[in-house]
């Protein structure tokens, strides 16, 4: 399993860079991935020499890895860029950290939420009012007797967190989840970080739980450690 979390994340690296990423040094790359997997509690799944193995297999090829518009996608959502911004994103604003913490993230709440039997998606849109997609990077669905239940979860994998794209969350989460929506009383949507919130940010996320009929919650790296 972390040998395709590791595959996936080198994958990125090499789409989003495109040729330059041919020129990254094992260096640079070993000390990204150590760092980010560091940070999100993995680094018992980072193999040096399968970060060398992934990086003359995926990032030396002459042909593009990903040419999709659904993977461009995924791109942006794993570099923490909004999809309109990322095509005019200078890659020197990209942050490889960001998206090897945001993948592993992915990849634990993914096993996590099967294992307790929801229904799981990653990356799916959720429409929203006035053509407004909420995007939640995973997505869970639990069938009881009472009803549905929902999960929606982000993550802010950013140092500091940012406290731009939790606001920006929140208020687009609010397009999808009306009145008349499903995502209800009971429901849950989680913002999570490998670090901690900001004050602000932390306002934020208990502002909305208490004004809106779903619960919001904040997990942050000591309580990611707990999950773990």
């Amino acid at each position: 399993m972390e040998n395709e979390v590791l595959k996936a994340a080198m994958a990125a690296i090499g789409s989003a860079f495109g040729r330059e990423a041919a020129e990254l040094s094992l260096v640079q790359l070993k000390d990204w991935f150590g760092k980010a997997a560091k940070s999100v509690n993995a680094s018992s799944r980072v193999s040096a020499s399968l970060i060398e193995q992934l990086s003359e297999s995926l990032l030396k090829s002459e042909s593009p890895l990903i040419d999709t518009e659904v993977t461009r996608r995924n791109l942006a959502r794993w570099f923490e860029v909004p999809q309109e911004e990322f095509a005019e994103t200078p890659k020197s604003q990209l942050e490889p950290e960001v998206l090897i913490r945001h993948v592993f993230l992915e990849d634990y709440f993914k096993t996590w939420m099967k294992d307790w039997g929801y229904s799981v998606e990653v990356g799916e849109d959720l429409e929203g009012l006035e053509g407004i997609d909420f995007t939640p990077d995973v997505y869970g669905r639990f069938e009881t007797l009472h009803g549905d239940f929902e999960v929606c979860v982000n993550f802010v994998c950013d140092l500091p967190p940012s406290q731009y794209r939790v606001r920006a969350l929140l208020e687009t989460l609010e397009a999808y989840a009306t009145e008349k929506s499903e995502f209800k009383w009971g429901d849950i949507y989680i913002l999570a970080t490998p670090f901690q919130f900001g004050k602000g940010t932390s306002a934020s996320i208990r502002l909305q739980s208490k004004q809106e009929k779903y619960t919001v919650i904040k997990l942050e790296g000591d309580d990611l450690y707990e999950l773990q």
